[in-house]
């Protein structure tokens, strides 16, 4: 099978914006938040847009040729039937709430799907941004709800300054929240079970304030600070992270690269962060755009890029 290009599931929420309009994204609403590229979740699932499946919604690939996304492992007996991951830009105009997710463990229980352990990697940030990521110091669950009543847990959260070009890892349990003027890549496993913590208090388009979910998060919160090094920094395999969820590494093509077929190690996502390659697969010529994603099958046998182009190269 070649590769494919997809069609992306738009999100409008409050805190969005403009800005995903430089990444090749039609606004269908005034504020574009999320523009979901690699996605089997029904909340917003991608569809196919070039080659012989095109328009085909990206579920249905995924159920209908499991070979071509599958690993070895993916194919055991107990391992997780679904589709492993879920790719996004993410425009925050306005910050997020304040959030955590739960655990496999937790969000099966309760939720009736995978957890969410997640990876941004930031693309735009505005001179003082920054990131609501664990707390400064350990804390009691006592205090944390306490905290969440009396509208003082940021000051206990620690504030992480970010510019374009970094990459953080974010664990299932870790608290945290994206701060306004950042956009970003966001790699996460394909789960949609977000505790709201605190929201400052905004009302939606209703006048309504959105609901939290307090109890859960207390729940699955790890109240203490976050253990991995941040940024992250390339490892030994040339990967930002390589955890039992997914692989990320950055790909900064200057010329030609080249790529032998995957077979079993399943497929691989190709997200186009800046520039333009033109895509070359036997017979099959694609040119690829900054905003792009490219889906890679298992079967493909190998394929080129040519030209200049920052890529987050993605795979499980």
């Amino acid at each position: 099978m070649k590769p494919f290009l997809l069609e992306p599931f738009p999100k409008a929420y409050i805190w969005g914006g403009q800005n995903l309009v430089r990444f090749g994204k039609t606004l269908k609403a005034d504020k574009m938040a999320e523009s979901w590229e690699l996605s089997a979740h029904p909340d917003g699932p991608a569809k196919i847009k070039t080659g012989p499946l095109k328009g085909m919604s990206f579920i249905d690939f995924v159920n209908n040729y499991p070979g071509e996304w599958k690993r070895d492992e993916d194919k055991a007996e107990g391992a997780n039937p679904n589709f492993p991951i879920l790719v996004k830009f993410i425009d925050a105009q306005n910050s997020l709430s304040i959030q955590v997710h739960p655990n496999d463990s937790y969000a099966m229980e309760h939720e009736g799907e995978f957890g969410k352990t997640e990876m941004w990697y930031i693309l735009e940030a505005e001179p003082d941004a920054f990131l609501y990521y664990g707390f400064e110091h350990e804390i009691g669950r006592e205090e944390f709800a306490e905290r969440i009543k009396n509208d003082t847990l940021t000051e206990v959260l620690h504030r992480q300054p970010v510019k374009a070009g970094e990459a953080y890892f974010i664990p299932a349990g870790t608290i945290h929240a994206i701060g306004k003027g950042i956009v970003l890549a966001e790699i996460q496993q394909s789960s949609n079970s977000t505790y709201r913590v605190y929201d400052f208090g905004r009302r939606d388009k209703d006048g309504n304030l959105r609901p939290l979910h307090i109890d859960k998060a207390i729940d699955v919160t790890e109240l203490k600070p976050v253990e991995v090094k941040s940024p992250l920094k390339e490892n030994e395999t040339g990967r930002f992270i390589d955890c039992p969820y997914f692989r990320v590494a950055k790909l900064d093509l200057h010329g030609n690269f080249e790529s032998k077929g995957l077979g079993h190690e399943g497929f691989r996502a190709l997200l186009f962060l800046d520039g333009e390659a033109t895509l070359r697969d036997g017979d099959n010529t694609m040119v690829c755009e900054k905003g792009d994603c490219l889906f890679i099958p298992a079967s493909c046998l190998g394929f080129s890029l040519d030209g200049k182009a920052s890529i987050l190269d993605i795979s499980h």
